[in-house]
């Protein structure tokens, strides 16, 4: 009987512990999530972020606009060392220029879609959001001919700026 006892009490130790330990994911973060345009990266992008399990939509909209602006100030950093490395005018540099030019917009929008969250001014919040992703998508299209270097990084930037632009609207609409 006692060792019945002690496997029960084990187990139940056991199963608290990998409860305990699993992320959880906020009522917030399935919510918001299907009204973006790629919700299986939106899911993903909340749950590397720790502070998203015990966020409510407000909290959402601060944590897009850090992992936005985090995305863009690192590409930014890496964009400019490349675009230093490169000696001559050539027109890849000059496209990366134009690309580090969108990524230092970004990052500027983004301060500004900061300031309006915490304003409670989300449509502003959206706006910014969706004019960082205009001038990313200027930078795509400065690619026309040769393979876009940034390919990737654009589009998982443009991913965060859907987020940012969503959960403007969804914290302006209050539909939540």
């Amino acid at each position: 009987m006692a060792s019945l006892n002690s496997s029960l009490l084990i187990s139940t130790f056991f199963l608290l512990v990998l409860f305990f330990t699993t992320p959880a994911r906020s009522t917030a973060v399935t919510d918001v999530c299907p009204k973006t345009k790629d919700p299986n990266f939106c899911l993903r992008a909340f749950i590397s972020h720790p502070r998203s399990a015990t966020a409510d939509v407000y909290g959402l909209g601060k944590i897009s606009i850090d992992l936005a602006t985090a995305y863009a100030t690192d590409t930014l950093d890496k964009l400019l060392i490349i675009v230093r490395a490169i000696r001559e005018d050539t027109p890849l540099k000059a496209r990366l220029d134009t690309c580090a030019d969108a990524y230092d917009f970004s990052r500027d929008a983004l301060q500004e879609a900061n300031r309006n969250n915490d304003d409670s001014f989300y449509i502003g919040m959206k706006q910014r959001g969706d004019s960082a992703l205009g001038v990313i998508q200027q930078c795509n299209n400065t690619f026309a001919e040769p393979p876009n270097p940034l390919s990737i990084q654009n589009h998982n930037f443009e991913r965060l700026l859907d987020m940012v632009s969503t959960l403007g609207v969804v914290l302006n609409v209050g539909v939540f």
